[in-house]
């Protein structure tokens, strides 16, 4: 139920079919991939997860991930557009039961034996794709349609994972999914910027700014007061989630819980930074996930 968007090293300039090659690498057999992992603000197959689930959670997310960096690190926008146009034909040679690259041949193993389906794949490269023409979002509903493909998509991925693809399930964890995505922008500004710009223009004017206003010394007030009314309005989305891990129960319902709990902490760190989020990226310490995990529980 995680986001995607997050920052890593670049990947180095090359053909996009070397790059392809560098990130289709086995996920299970990588200790970079591992590491990647555990740098996230969510648990990513933590032992929470029952066992069956965590290698095809791995293989999912690094899907997800190996899409994300092309799109980030590319050298330039014809080079990442052709290397997503490639991660879509080796995605499209996995369903046919053809794939080439180590990842690819993990998914296609998924595929076989786990009723995925192509479009949630899809939907998430229409995301990234995305990311090389559009970089300033006017309007929190143009942000919203972007979180439609670039957070949802993953929620559906693990639903069905899980075996729990009901509509009544991608309610809540669409809303789980959108709610994460946001607070990831919120977590990012100080690396997204100035290459994206996630706060809408419209959120920005409402406080009297503009974007040449985030880089003022010092700060002008209203920037605290924008974080915290995007932070105010994020917060509802994790609370109309608040029901998916009874709902999936068990260990499942435990590690979305956990996902969910993530968020928020996330979340509230953005909210005491304020302002400084533009200089500063809050992130999560060892307290911080005994807090998470004691909140899952109980």
């Amino acid at each position: 139920m995680a986001s995607t968007k997050a920052r890593h090293p670049a990947v180095s300039e090359k053909s996009p079919s070397k790059t392809i090659e560098t990130l289709a690498r086995d996920p299970l057999a990588s200790d970079s991939d591992r590491r990647t992992a555990r740098s996230e603000n969510f648990p990513v197959a933590s032992l929470a997860l029952p066992r069956p689930y965590r290698r095809p959670f791995r293989v999912i997310y690094a899907y997800c991930r190996g899409a994300d960096n092309i799109a980030d690190a590319s050298p330039d926008t014809e080079s990442a557009l052709e290397a997503l146009d490639i991660w879509q034909q080796q995605l499209e040679a996995a369903f046919d039961g053809k794939a080439a690259f180590p990842l690819f041949q993990r998914l296609q193993e998924l595929i076989e034996n786990i009723p995925l389906t192509k479009q949630p794949f899809l939907d998430l490269l229409v995301a990234f794709r995305r990311d090389q023409h559009q970089t300033i979002y006017d309007t929190r509903d143009e942000l919203l349609d972007y979180c439609n493909y670039s957070a949802i998509p993953v929620g559906r991925m693990l639903l069905q994972l899980f075996g729990k693809d009901e509509e009544r399930f991608q309610r809540q964890a669409d809303v789980l999914c959108i709610g994460l995505q946001l607070t990831n922008f919120w977590q990012d500004l100080s690396r997204d910027r100035p290459r994206r710009e996630y706060l809408p223009t419209e959120d920005l004017a409402r406080f009297g700014l503009h974007r040449e206003s985030l880089d003022y010394q010092p700060t002008p007030p209203a920037l605290e007061k924008l974080i915290q009314y995007e932070v105010t309005r994020t917060l509802p989305y994790f609370h109309a989630a608040k029901d998916l891990s009874k709902m999936l129960r068990g260990r499942i319902g435990f590690e979305i819980e956990l996902i969910r709990q993530g968020g928020l902490r996330i979340l509230k760190k953005v909210s005491r930074k304020g302002a400084r989020v533009f200089s500063e990226r809050p992130a999560l310490g060892r307290m911080d996930w005994l807090w998470i995990t004691l909140r899952s529980l109980f």
